[in-house]
């Protein structure tokens, strides 16, 4: 991620700190508490979690590690946020029940630097911000795919609904299929788990049923769309 478009997400959290508290659903960009568990609900069903690594990239405050460690036995849970404030916050409010998990702070989209790899990597709203460099969603795929051991979930605002933002940016979600089936033929698009997003599901290897993803109806009004600065 280039150092101002990393410089303006956290400008921007920033902001939505001061007007609504650390550690809120409002402070991460969420409008209702109900957007956040929607899509942690999805997450859930994407894959087993069982004593897998879990990489969660732009974590925020790692709200989804208690959620998964109340379904799923075993986790070891990694999160990586870009803002300070963020991460302070996972590790001051769920270190001590999760003292194996790992909170840091760091440049997720660094594509230098590998991340490290996981059976599970999650990026919910990681690729909804805008980017100076014209391939960021692609090179962010690639970047995250080459960790998935087993399952990549990650979320994308669609173009067809989401209307022009100053920060946010949707993409064409045929497009992105269309990208992700290069990667691997078992890919998933997911609708309706919010208005304006689509979530998906990328697996390396064949899947059962028993963990296929069922996406969660939420109304539109409970959308991912931060107000205007």
């Amino acid at each position: 991620m280039h150092l101002l478009d990393r410089a303006t997400v956290i400008h921007y959290h920033r902001h939505r700190i001061a007007e609504h508290g650390l550690g809120t659903p409002g402070a991460l960009g969420w409008r209702e508490p109900r957007s956040q568990q929607a899509r942690f609900e999805a997450i859930a069903a994407a894959a087993d979690f069982s004593h897998a690594r879990v990489l969660d990239i732009g974590c925020g405050t790692a709200d989804l590690l208690p959620y998964l460690a109340a379904r799923f036995e075993g986790i070891r849970y990694h999160g990586i946020d870009t803002v300070p404030e963020f991460i302070a916050h996972a590790a001051e409010r769920h270190g001590p029940a999760h003292p194996g998990a790992r909170f840091e702070l760091g440049n997720a989209f660094d594509f230098a630097r590998p991340l490290p790899p996981a059976e599970v990597v999650v990026a919910c709203g990681a690729l909804g911000y805008r980017s100076r460099e014209p391939d960021f969603v692609w090179n962010a795929l690639r970047h995250l795919w080459a960790a998935t051991l087993r399952t990549l979930v990650f979320t994308v605002l669609d173009a067809a609904v989401f209307p022009a933002h100053p920060l946010l940016v949707g993409q064409d979600v045929a497009e992105v299929e269309g990208f992700c089936r290069r990667l691997t033929p078992n890919v998933r698009v997911l609708r309706g788990v919010a208005g304006d997003d689509v979530t998906v599901v990328l697996h390396a290897l064949p899947v059962t049923d028993d963990h296929d993803m069922h996406a969660i109806p939420v109304p539109l009004s409970e959308s991912f769309l931060p107000r205007e600065n």
